[in-house]
């Protein structure tokens, strides 16, 4: 799991391969990105807990939560 999206990049050249893209999501006006690389590991970005623009509201950060389990059911992470 990755805070911040605007260092999408970074998380790119740190988990994937080059020719990796992130999936898009957006839960209640908020980005949430997330790929498969090609150890079979899940990177999710999230963005940071703070500011307007961030996982400030515990209802937000439940349905993020949720999303994730369920990514992380289909792509067989425990």
């Amino acid at each position: 799991m990755c805070l911040g999206k605007q260092y999408r990049a970074d998380y790119k050249l740190a988990f994937h391969e080059g020719s990796a893209t992130f999936n898009h999501e957006s839960i209640d006006s908020r980005d949430l990105w997330w790929s498969v690389n090609s150890d079979g590991t899940l990177v999710v970005i999230i963005p940071f807990m703070v500011n307007r623009h961030g996982l400030t509201r515990n209802d937000v950060i439940q349905k993020f939560g949720d999303r994730i389990a369920r990514l992380m059911e289909m792509h067989g992470c425990r």
